[in-house]
């Protein structure tokens, strides 16, 4: 969220030194064009859905690191299991996919 608010002020602060440096028409159109990439750029970067495990497991871990992560994207699922956040059928589903990550590796 802080990450979002930064990237907006500073989208706007580019929109209005756009605006003091360009003459009208072209510091209006290069403004709008330049803080509408920021923002959308921020939160495309920022965007993360709770229940994604594309957002915490890599598919095809290569480094040490990267198979942690999915431990601990495994660990994620087994907590919101046993929380109730998510039912049996898509706890079933999910952890096949571990399943069948780890039958490929």
């Amino acid at each position: 969220m802080k990450t979002r608010i930064l990237g907006i002020i500073v989208a706007v602060g580019i929109f209005f030194g756009l605006q003091m440096i360009m003459p009208f028409p072209y510091g209006l159109i290069f403004g709008i064009v330049i803080t509408t990439v920021v923002i959308y750029y921020v939160f495309r970067k920022t965007y993360t859905d709770e229940n994604s495990l594309i957002s915490h497991r890599r598919s095809d871990p290569k480094t040490t690191k990267e198979k942690e992560q999915n431990k601990e994207a495994f660990r994620i699922l087994k907590k919101k299991y046993l929380e109730e956040k998510i039912s049996k059928e898509e706890y079933d589903e999910m952890k096949k996919e571990f399943k069948d990550l780890e039958d490929e590796n």
